[in-house]
């Protein structure tokens, strides 16, 4: 049944722009700038919507890993 209650995105899901950026820990407004400058998260744009992917989101913060170099 459906209440109406955003469900947890599963992987190859599409989050909005409130989910993903709860999901990515971020501002709303950091994902907006970030389009404007064009960087940031893939995203596609629906009309006036504006959605993301879960794994594109995942993909990209793995890619920004940092590993300090053992003392």
């Amino acid at each position: 049944m459906n209440s109406g209650a955003h469900q947890p995105a599963q992987h190859g899901e599409y989050l909005s722009e409130t989910q993903a950026a709860a999901y990515a820990n971020v501002s709303v407004a950091k994902l907006r700038k970030d389009r404007v400058m064009k960087r940031g998260f893939k995203y596609c744009r629906l009309g006036r919507r504006i959605i993301y992917r879960r794994e594109d989101i995942d993909g990209e913060m793995a890619g920004n890993l940092v590993h300090p170099l053992s003392a």
